[in-house]
């Protein structure tokens, strides 16, 4: 096949093999799914470090009010740490107080959902029909009775 030069001096694209233009087309598709896949797991990567910057930018801005107003009476360092430990400490009664009520309640959530299927189980038989509600019972109790434990590492798993 011969070409055939554009007044620019440049082959056209007509001109052409269909093999190269699928040859072509087929390496600028594979080079944009190759950075396109890289993009996403450079971002899957990147998500929790940015997410913890921006976390920190936030809070160190949120609290910078209260160091100034503590730089007045003390070192800027101790009013850092002053207000960074009164803020932990807040935070950890806050989780103290709440962590428990809440095992509690996913706890009471099992007992209640065991009555629930109980009631449902005799309204089903009352109007003759069938239902596995055994089975949905069961995997719900077992996946309720796992949720408590995990509740309970919860706070040390945020801190660690």
């Amino acid at each position: 096949m011969s070409r055939t030069e554009s007044p620019n001096g440049r082959t056209s694209l007509t001109d052409l093999s269909t093999s190269r233009v699928w040859w072509l087309l087929t390496t600028a598709v594979a080079l944009a799914l190759v950075l396109g896949l890289g993009a996403l797991e450079m971002i899957r990567l990147l998500a929790l470090p940015l997410a913890m910057l921006v976390f920190a930018l936030t809070l160190a801005a949120a609290l910078e009010p209260i160091v100034s107003g503590l730089e007045r009476r003390m070192p800027r360092l101790l009013a850092i740490v002053l207000t960074y430990l009164v803020v932990l400490i807040l935070l950890g009664g806050l989780i103290w107080a709440v962590i428990p009520s809440l095992v509690e309640q996913v706890q009471d959530l099992g007992s209640i959902i065991q009555d629930l299927s109980e009631r449902a189980r005799e309204l089903i038989d009352r109007w003759g029909g069938s239902l596995p509600v055994d089975s949905f019972t069961n995997t719900v109790f077992s996946q309720l009775s796992r949720l408590g434990p995990v509740l309970l590492r919860l706070p040390l798993t945020i801190t660690s």
